[in-house]
């Protein structure tokens, strides 16, 4: 069965749609997962207690915590206005995380 061009436009609308609202989600939760490890000072078991503070899977903290890993990495630009280099990258010496 062949879809109509208003059809397939609508759907790429609703997926894009549904893909920016998962973005926005996983860039607030990693502000709490940054929070929670900042509150913990990295204690063991502090990522399984995020986990479940925040309703997700173990797992999916531990993608969070790579993905914050690469955004503090030196010369990466800053995720929220993309300038190259920011203090807190020059005063701490490491990722932080």
């Amino acid at each position: 069965m062949a879809m109509s061009w208003e059809s397939i436009c609508r759907r790429a609308g609703g997926r894009r749609h549904y893909n920016t609202w998962r973005r926005d989600l996983a860039f607030m939760r990693r502000g709490d997962v940054l929070k929670q490890w900042r509150a913990s000072r990295g204690a063991p078991g502090w990522q399984a207690r995020a986990a479940a503070a925040l309703g997700v899977h173990r797992s999916t903290i531990t993608r969070d915590v790579e993905a914050l890993r690469a955004e503090m990495r030196q010369g990466s630009p800053c995720p929220m206005c993309g300038h190259a280099s920011h203090d807190w990258q020059r005063r701490s010496g490491d990722d932080g995380l």
